[in-house]
């Protein structure tokens, strides 16, 4: 891990826009996080501020915002979650997931603390997460 890991946060997050086949990084801001705690807090964050009022869940606009908690890859049971957060298709408003298991985990060693995907690819395609950086 290259990256000094902050209040349990990286504060790196990874952009990745499946249309344009690009992907950016944005630096996480501290407030932000010491407001914003958790997968689901920072996720909820990000989802509002970066998507615009009134789009539709199935709107190529919409996103889907995987988040790691601060304690991932700690030795704490049942803590360390992997959340994907979304605009809702049953609600039209909110929506989360969580996920245990080691992707989480992955992530953080990674030193990201979120995934934004946006877009649609006309083909099949995976995101390559190694050392901090994604490729698609």
């Amino acid at each position: 891990m290259s990256r000094i890991r902050r209040g349990g946060y990286w504060n790196k997050i990874a952009i990745v826009d499946l249309s344009k086949k690009l992907v950016k990084y944005l630096e996480l801001n501290d407030s932000i996080c010491g407001k914003f705690i958790g997968g689901i807090g920072l996720g909820a964050k990000l989802l509002i501020d970066n998507t615009p009022p009134g789009i539709g869940p199935f709107s190529l606009e919409n996103l889907i915002i995987y988040t790691v908690e601060p304690v991932e890859g700690l030795v704490l049971p049942s803590a360390a979650r992997m959340a994907a957060v979304f605009k809702s298709p049953l609600t039209g408003f909110f929506g989360e997931s969580l996920c245990g298991g080691y992707i989480g985990t992955e992530l953080a060693k990674a030193s990201l603390d979120a995934i934004i995907v946006s877009g649609q690819s006309p083909d099949p395609v995976y995101l390559l997460i190694q050392d901090g950086t994604v490729e698609n």
